[in-house]
């Protein structure tokens, strides 16, 4: 699912097979999201969101590699790529597997590291891809500080000092299985739940499931974002039907859910397929 930001006008919203794509508009009015665009006289950045699956198949990644450059997009996010990145061969990294691809790109990934690794197959985890001109004006990048792997972002500075941060989430989805994404938040809210309420890490004692976790973690680093000053555009995965307290989450964050607004409330597309193997 896509979120647009504060402020933003997102039109031309549209589903190719998995991936959602919308053009984030530039009005001449609004300073805030005159952010590097100006810089390279686009007037709108094609984004595009891809619950990946797991990048593994050469022929997935060449489906995506014509997207990307059929539609022109500046910047995309995928969710769900399935990989402990260190654990990966260099030759088969998202790195080696894009070079070459346009110009110019810069690439953030987030995976759990918060747990020791076990193999290269790790449920979750996200990874923002930004191109050509667009991937000069990135001033910094990164993913959530707990190392849960659920999202990572880059920001983008223009004129005046504007800074946007694009974040690509994936929120943990309800499962039995003991490598889920799910799992893994669950194992770590045991681990640290008793931690004190002086340490940065500590978890509120109310909460008690994965997607609050993911809620809360990712609500208090938009926060301090939004008090810098930054404005945000988020791409997220799986949010419309695992985490129940969606629009109100929004509503308090003041965010649009554009996918919502563009097909209606009650009839949001599902984001998100089941596995064959763990349905539950």
């Amino acid at each position: 699912m896509l979120i647009g930001g504060m402020n933003s006008r997102l039109a031309n919203i549209e589903m190719v097979g998995s991936i959602v794509k919308g053009s984030i508009g530039i009005p001449s009015n609004n300073a805030m999201m005159m952010i590097a665009l100006e810089s390279y006289f686009k007037t709108q950045v094609e984004l595009a969101l891809y619950q990946d699956k797991g990048i593994r198949e050469s022929l997935k990644v060449e489906k995506l590699k014509q997207f990307i450059l059929s539609k022109q997009v500046d910047v995309v996010g995928l969710t769900e790529v399935n990989k402990d990145w260190k654990r990966v061969d260099i030759e088969n990294t998202v790195w080696a597997a894009t070079a070459g691809w346009t110009e110019a790109r810069r690439i953030q990934t987030s995976h759990n590291k918060a747990l020791p690794p076990q193999a290269e197959f790790q449920v979750g985890g996200t990874l923002s891809m930004c191109f050509n001109e667009l991937s000069y004006q990135i001033s910094a990048r990164g993913s959530d500080d707990w190392n849960l792997g659920c999202w990572s972002w880059m920001e983008l500075n223009g004129i005046s000092n504007h800074s946007t941060l694009i974040v690509t989430a994936y929120c943990p989805v309800v499962s039995s299985s003991p490598v889920s994404c799910y799992s893994r938040y669950l194992t770590y809210l045991a681990m640290n739940s008793s931690l004190p309420d002086t340490d940065p890490l500590s978890i509120p004692g109310n909460i008690t499931c994965p997607c609050q976790l993911f809620g809360y973690d990712l609500k208090h680093f938009l926060e301090q974002c939004i008090s810098q000053g930054q404005h945000i555009i988020m791409l997220m995965g799986n949010f419309n039907f695992e985490y129940k307290d969606l629009r109100a989450w929004m509503l308090d964050m003041g965010v649009l859910d554009v996918i919502g607004h563009h097909h209606g409330t009650d009839d949001v597309p599902r984001t998100h397929t089941r596995s064959k193997i763990f349905p539950n």
